[in-house]
């Protein structure tokens, strides 16, 4: 073996054999990993004198590479993986043309193993954990609540305010902005730590599933989850001891897009970008083995965060170009209360409309079992719980102190393969989180933090039930308070009180003649806007908001030379000139009714291998954009690598090596405008190349009528554009058109109407 790995409690060594594989010996050098903290040792081995460099680049060019020292027998050339490391890390021999010949390693390093294997202390870059460690749950067996001390984040290590006997959740959109960095920072650090993710590999298990999904369990499945994960992000330091999950009042958000305030998720609703930042292209990742596509968010919280493949960020759709659906609106689900006429009835209604609706809007992985890898579950699940909390309140006496939630009807698993062996739910079942057979209770890392939840539904289906994990809402909405206080749709509401919602502090009050003049100015303005730009969303959003941002939050109706100058352009602020920076303006550009998202750079993947004669066609016809990213994945029975032959064809006349192909697919090319033509890559080994092993990729120029490249500066416009601050250029081009959408809703609370 060329690898072996020798562990402890806080990290590992990773000794590789280094040598210039055979062809039988190709595969040596792969899926190797690693975790923040591990040392990988290189030692010498073979015929012929090596050494190790660092390759930045991820392949053979020796651009920027670091020499970490001639390797000896004695394996002296090693390297310390850091928190910056987290992703991919390519060590090479450049000596001669080993790397070439296949001394080359690409290692992916996690904040974690990969496993996940419980690590009793924090890698040395992390700050140590300053909760106390708990003595390991005891489950029971016949279900009740895990033996043992109270739960690390349960309400009674909660000592600020009046949060000690019962924590409350409250609308995101209603919280300051220090307690949303709050809760940012602490889903940072269970990443961190390796808990977010571990809560993922339950969630995303197939046996969860029989449970968790499709059956009347699914809300009470989800409350206990929630209320773990919440136990967790309270239990990791004493400045989040209070912390709870805030809730997505997704249906305030439709009443905006309705109201033409606002119109698609991505711009009505904050919290999309709020947890997880702005897109910075478009890609694949994949979690706890699912696998999905889409736009990528790699923005706080999820900074740190990496796939099973060891990439940062999650994927999510084009929520421009998504509404809300209508499910979403208040009375639709003031109506699912009234039809519903059991917890089951209820509890099937709110899955199958709102919940999944909302979840397959967003897309990505969101609309998949390994949904908790986007943080936007934590807060849709705590809004999907208030409604839970709301059935509870209306149908059940405060007084009462057990409820059985499947009364009267029948509740199946609809997994086939469950539905035979576990024919029906009770209020006594126990709930099933698992990760193949292992009870999440059990989990060395992660079980502490159910002590003190009930394992069964009963035991979870009243919240002032709930003890030392007793929970509540506030701040709600007039809809839903006037619901929750009248007694003819809500018989039992009357002993709940609610806190009214909070107002966001704002301008001076303004009056209704005002508002309404300032709202038709402001209509007329997008009226005109959109005269010039016809179906260019992106600069009609990037002219409102530049609007929006020189307005400086005044509801004054400008003058006309103002109206006018801000139409032509004329108009300077440096503070707002980063909204037009990276757009083109023009007096008459054209009408693009093309769909933004089909613009987006794409990943364009190919099996590399010799064909057989009746797969001769099989690299022909293969097209591209400039931006868009060709990915050579090695397939068949033989060594490969791909170069690119300027030549067209298989003579090697200036053939540029782009590394060699592995399962892994790590040989990628993204095209630039010097591309545009052909492009013609090539497998150099033997004669594979005279064998078909060859492409040649019709290379266009991205379509003029598409949103304009984020490289581009405005070619009309009279505004400088400003230099980059602290980003790189491209993921804050890319932040600024996201915000430019997102100005739509200030221009909505601006006009308040």
């Amino acid at each position: 073996a060329s690898a072996s790995a020798s562990a402890s409690a806080s990290a590992s060594t990773i000794s590789l054999d280094w040598f210039i594989p055979n062809d039988d010996e190709e595969d040596v050098y792969e899926n190797i990993s690693a975790r923040v903290g591990d040392t990988v040792n290189f030692k010498w081995s073979g015929n012929y004198p090596h050494n190790v460099f660092l390759h930045p680049s991820g392949d053979c060019s020796e651009d920027d590479a670091v020499v970490l020292g001639a390797s000896s027998n004695n394996g002296d050339s090693s390297y310390t993986f850091g928190v910056d490391d987290v992703g991919e890390v390519t060590f090479a021999c450049d000596e001669g043309y080993h790397c070439e010949m296949g001394q080359i390693v690409t290692i992916k390093v996690h904040v974690l193993v990969p496993s996940f294997e419980e690590v009793q202390q924090e890698p040395s870059s992390l700050p140590p954990s300053q909760s106390t460690p708990m003595p390991m749950p005891v489950p029971t067996t016949t279900g009740g609540s895990i033996a043992g001390s109270p739960s690390p984040g349960s309400n009674n290590q909660c000592t600020e305010g009046d949060d000690g006997n019962i924590r409350t959740r409250r609308d995101w959109d209603q919280i300051d902005d220090a307690e949303k960095q709050l809760f940012i920072e602490a889903i940072e650090e269970a990443i961190d730590r390796g808990y977010y993710q571990k809560f993922l590999l339950y969630h995303a298990d197939s046996k969860s599933a029989m449970q968790s999904h499709e059956t009347c369990a699914f809300i009470l499945w989800h409350r206990r989850y929630l209320l773990a994960v919440e136990n967790m992000l309270r239990s990791l330091s004493p400045k989040y001891a209070c912390l709870t999950i805030p809730f997505w009042n997704i249906m305030e958000h439709y009443k905006e897009q309705n109201g033409n305030m606002c119109n698609s998720l991505g711009n009505c609703a904050r919290v999309v970008t709020d947890l997880g930042g702005f897109p910075t292209g478009f890609d694949e990742r994949k979690y706890a083995n699912i696998e999905a596509e889409g736009q990528i968010f790699g923005g706080r919280p999820l900074t740190r965060l990496v796939d099973d493949n060891g990439e940062r960020g999650i994927v999510r759709g084009n929520l421009l170009e998504v509404k809300i659906p209508d499910s979403c609106n208040y009375d639709s689900v003031i109506n699912m209360f009234h039809k519903s006429e059991s917890y089951v009835d209820f509890a099937l209604s709110l899955q199958r409309g709102i919940h999944d609706d909302v979840h397959d809007e967003i897309g990505g992985f969101m609309p998949t079992y390994s949904s908790p890898a986007d943080p936007l579950f934590l807060v849709w699940h705590s809004f999907v719980d208030l409604l839970l909390f709301m059935w509870e309140i209306c149908n059940v006496e405060e007084s009462e102190d057990s409820f059985d939630p499947f009364a009267g009807s029948s509740c199946t698993y609809t997994t086939d393969g469950a539905a035979r062996v576990f024919p029906s739910i009770n209020q006594t079942s126990e709930m099933w989180i698992k990760s193949g057979n292992s009870s999440i209770v059990d989990d060395p890392l992660i079980g502490k933090y159910f002590q003190g939840i009930d394992l069964t539904f009963q035991g979870v289906s009243l919240v002032n039930q709930l003890g030392e994990n007793e929970f509540n809402y506030d701040h709600l909405t007039p809809p839903l308070q006037n619901f929750l206080q009248n007694p003819d749709v809500c018989p039992h509401g009357q002993w709940y009180t609610v806190t009214p919602t909070l107002t966001p502090p704002t301008s001076p009050p303004t009056k209704e003649a005002d508002q309404n003049a300032f709202n038709q100015w402001i209509l007329d303005i997008r009226i005109s806007l959109a005269e010039r730009y016809g179906e260019d969303a992106t600069m009609l959003n990037a002219q409102v908001s530049f609007l929006v941002c020189i307005l400086k939050g005044s509801r004054m109706i400008p003058s006309d030379d103002f109206r006018q100058s801000f139409l032509d352009g004329d108009l300077n602020d440096p503070d707002c000139n980063f909204f037009l920076s990276q757009v083109i303006r023009d007096n008459s550009p054209p009408v693009s009714t093309k769909d933004p998202s089909s613009s987006l750079p794409k990943i364009i993947f190919i099996d590399w291998f010799i064909p057989n004669d009746d797969e001769d066609d099989v690299y022909d016809s293969i097209s591209a954009e400039v931006g868009d990213t060709i990915n050579f994945k090695w397939s068949g029975n033989y060594a490969h690598n791909v170069f690119r032959h300027p030549s067209g064809d298989c003579s090697a006349d200036g053939a540029t090596v782009i590394g060699a192909s592995s399962n892994n697919g790590d040989s990628r090319y993204t095209f630039t405008s010097s591309d545009v033509g052909k492009v013609t890559f090539a497998c150099d080994e033997g004669y594979h190349c005279e064998m078909g092993q060859i492409a040649t990729v019709s290379v266009n120029d991205r379509d003029p009528d598409s949103a304009p490249s984020l490289s581009q500066s405005p070619s009309h416009s009279p505004i400088e554009s400003p230099s980059p601050s602290n980003s790189s250029s491209a993921n804050s081009s890319l932040s600024k058109i996201w915000y430019i959408s997102i100005q739509l809703t200030i221009i909505a609370l601006v006009v308040n109407t």
